[in-house]
């Protein structure tokens, strides 16, 4: 390098030609190692870069990943009912038709719920005037010699309204027939006079005369025939006398 103090300064020459010449040596070499092209083939400075537009407001973020739900979960066991309460009202069978006894007091459960919570909400449903309103079963009843009662519900709403808000024992044990063949125990029994057991002052027996009668003022005419000479029949033409104390 030159020195530019003292009487150097007073010259505009900033470099020797030999200097100039080894710089120039210098950096064609440095650019060949770093395999750069030439100053004359560089793109001069300030001239804008032919570079493809970018449109940020068609940018989308990506998509985040789905979240696995636990099949566990108390939101997956309710949705997994729920579908299938779905499937058989899609198919025109019973509301619970196939399913375990464990899904139906799931569902049980959920639609109390949902009554609690429509009702803390302001939401009642309209009562019809009693002397409209038709108080028959919604499904059939099926001759049953296997039960106590000598016919059954095939509706499990019907066995709701009978027995689901008074009488919880009966109707668990009606639900657990219905789909599990589990013997009914709390039914009416025929009337003896040397069994206490059997008096309408026995309160299970009590229980059990209630239920029965809110199902016999619910059977039409044409039930009442259906079941009169099935097994224990005779509870229709007698259990209002059943029903009072001896």
């Amino acid at each position: 390098m030159i020195d530019k103090s003292g009487i150097r300064s007073l010259f505009a020459i900033d470099n020797l030609p030999e200097e100039v010449e080894e710089q120039n040596k210098a950096r064609a070499e440095v650019m060949a190692r770093l395999n750069v092209k030439p100053d004359n083939t560089l793109q001069a400075a300030g001239t804008p870069l032919d570079l493809p537009k970018i449109n940020f407001d068609n940018l989308k973020p990506a998509a985040a990943a789905p979240i696995k739900e636990d099949p566990y979960s108390d939101a997956a066991i309710k949705k997994d009912v729920q579908n299938k309460i779905a499937k058989n009202r899609a198919k025109g069978r019973d509301r619970y038709a196939g399913m375990s006894k464990n899904d139906v007091v799931i569902a049980e459960i959920m639609k109390d719920e949902a009554e609690v919570k429509l009702k803390n909400m302001g939401y009642n449903k309209k009562a019809v005037p009693a002397k409209n309103k038709k108080n028959f079963l919604r499904g059939s009843i099926e001759v049953d010699p296997n039960h106590p009662d000598g016919f059954r519900l095939t509706d499990d709403q019907d066995l709701y309204d009978i027995y689901g808000k008074d009488d919880t024992i009966r109707y668990i044990q009606e639900m657990a027939y219905k789909y599990d063949d589990v013997p009914i125990k709390d039914a009416v029994k025929p009337f003896d006079q040397y069994n206490k057991a059997t008096y309408p002052s026995d309160p299970a027996q009590q229980a059990a005369l209630r239920s029965y009668e809110k199902l016999y003022n619910r059977l039409t005419p044409l039930q009442k025939k259906q079941i009169v000479n099935a097994k224990n029949g005779g509870l229709i033409s007698n259990y209002k006398k059943q029903f009072r104390k001896p």
